[in-house]
């Protein structure tokens, strides 16, 4: 049985109004659209035409509006960019070397790959539609974050920013490593040390011990946030949100307390418009920050205001932004947060706990769970479903394609 809660608002505090229906399929049924589901064995999966293809090892566009995959030859690498409009393969590119691609510049005209020569070094490549445009070995365990948006030439940035890792791997992947953040200049190799984002003046090198959990990228802004759990040398937790700018330069946002992300499971997501980010725990709760005050020195870079969607979880909630709402899935609910008020509009109780989640448009949402990808309204009711096959394993991303 599927439970609708249709919260209205009124001068005085939020009343719900709980709705109980049986769980139908719109009396109209649409066509599941176009997504990428992104695996957390790092493979993606196209559904296009309600068709579920072969997944392959990718990387998606910030925009999602293109995948570049790479797969072993004889020789090396493949390079494959894949229009996710048309489903076609509009170029190709082949390198020596057995590599992984780390990052894609968001109109996906360079992508940055890494090969391990030995233990502790890192071999790093750029690489466009016509082929290797730089390749250098380092004694530093890199991991490619993203590209400068400033060009040295009609084919390759002026930088890449890399995380550099200060300390050996640990066999348990959820260990914190202790890192700092460096620039590639790539027309000649040097590694270098960042600008502070609200000072340009100032480079920045500080090293931190964290782990990464998320990611989302800000194209109007050129901005990559990146959610961290920290750790202090007295051993004890905290949480920040690392943001770097394409245009040279870090900053850490501190997090609310009332997050708990210190030890709960966290996420985020940005507004459509690039204006607000929104930062999600475990615990039910979200931050806000406006991404102009992050930018701006003489404005306070902090959260400007928290909310609670009701409801706790074990792992950290799916959320997704739209014009006009804030949507956050945790467990078996879904809910629609009004952007302007981070008032809850709409609650639908899913038939099982959602693994990932994406807004297609106002009213409804892409739901992924094992095995099953639905089309979900405000409203409660399924407008369309595909099966998927079970070998896809756990779904952590859905990127809806236009």
């Amino acid at each position: 049985m599927l439970v609708i809660a249709a919260l209205v608002a009124a001068c005085g505090p939020a009343s719900a109004q709980q709705i109980t229906i049986e769980p139908t399929a719109a009396s109209s049924p649409v066509a599941l659209p176009d997504a990428a589901l992104v695996g957390a064995d790092g493979r993606v999966t196209f559904i296009r035409h309600g068709v579920v293809e072969e997944p392959m090892a990718a990387v998606l566009t910030s925009s999602g509006a293109t995948a570049v995959s790479y797969s072993p030859t004889p020789t090396g690498t493949r390079l494959a960019w894949h229009d996710l409009r048309t489903g076609t393969i509009v170029h190709t590119a082949d390198l020596t070397g057995s590599l992984t691609v780390r990052a894609v510049e968001p109109a996906a005209r360079v992508v940055a790959l890494t090969g391990t020569p030995s233990p502790g070094r890192t071999e790093v490549v750029v690489a466009g539609v016509d082929g290797e445009l730089f390749r250098q070995t380092y004694d530093h365990e890199l991991l490619p974050e993203g590209f400068a948006n400033a060009w040295e030439s009609t084919t390759l940035p002026i930088g890449m920013f890399v995380i550099d890792y200060l300390d050996q791997v640990h066999p348990d992947s959820t260990t914190p490593r202790t890192y700092q953040v460096r620039v590639i200049s790539l027309p000649d190799g040097a590694l270098q040390l960042p600008l502070n984002l609200r000072n340009k003046g100032e480079t920045v090198d500080e090293q931190m011990t964290g782990l990464a959990r998320t990611q989302v990228t800000s194209e109007r802004d050129g901005l990559l946030f990146t959610l961290y759990r920290g750790v202090n040398p007295d051993a004890s937790t905290y949480a920040f949100v690392h943001t770097l700018g394409f245009i040279n330069g870090v900053w850490c946002l501190d997090v609310p307390n009332a997050l708990e992300l210190q030890r709960r499971a966290g996420s985020l997501t940005l507004a459509p418009d690039g204006t607000q980010l929104f930062v999600g725990s475990a615990n039910g709760t979200i931050a806000e920050y406006v991404v102009d005050a992050i930018l701006d020195p003489a404005r306070a870079p902090v959260a400007a205001r928290t909310a609670s969607i009701g409801v706790t979880g074990q792992v950290a909630p799916s959320m997704s932004a739209t014009s006009k709402h804030v949507v956050a899935a945790l467990g078996a609910r879904i809910t629609w947060l009004n952007r302007t008020s981070l008032l809850p509009e709409a609650v639908v109780n899913w038939s099982g706990d959602v693994e990932a989640m994406a807004a297609v448009d106002d009213d409804s949402v892409l739901v992924a769970e094992r095995e099953l990808v639905s089309l979900v309204g405000s409203d409660g009711r399924t407008r369309s479903q595909l099966t998927v096959p079970s070998d896809l394993g756990a779904i952590v991303q859905v990127v809806p394609v236009d």
